[in-house]
């Protein structure tokens, strides 16, 4: 669709990935939050950009990388083994968010796009 939303939300230490793809002109913006501080946010054009971020946030590394056609994202959170996986492409959006975090556990996949799941 011309504005495709996908945001999943796993407890305990907070891990909200947010990501927004615009099909027509294929940007595709992400923005995560790991605990109650530090965001990073990629804005990238699919067609011509790549971008890699590193961020580092209580020994958790977050790692940005974007670019091609297809727009890949994913963000490995260390820390109680917290591992956020988003994968944005022109038409479809995959988010994929593992939470294992003392004895608490959240798997949540989302699709939107030609293929739901």
């Amino acid at each position: 669709a011309t504005s495709t939303v996908a945001t999943t939300t796993a407890g305990t230490d907070s891990i909200v990935t947010t990501t927004t793809m615009d099909a027509i002109s294929t940007v595709a913006t992400t923005t995560t939050s790991i605990g109650s501080t530090a965001t990073t946010t990629t804005t990238t054009d699919a067609v011509s950009t790549i971008a890699t971020t590193t961020a580092s946030i209580d020994s958790t590394v977050i790692t940005t990388i974007a670019g091609a056609s297809s727009t890949i994202v994913t963000i490995t959170a260390g820390a109680t083994s917290t591992v956020a996986t988003t994968t944005a492409g022109t038409d479809s959006i995959v988010t994929t968010t593992t939470m294992d975090a003392i004895s608490t556990v959240a798997t949540t996949t989302t699709s939107i796009g030609s293929t739901a799941t």
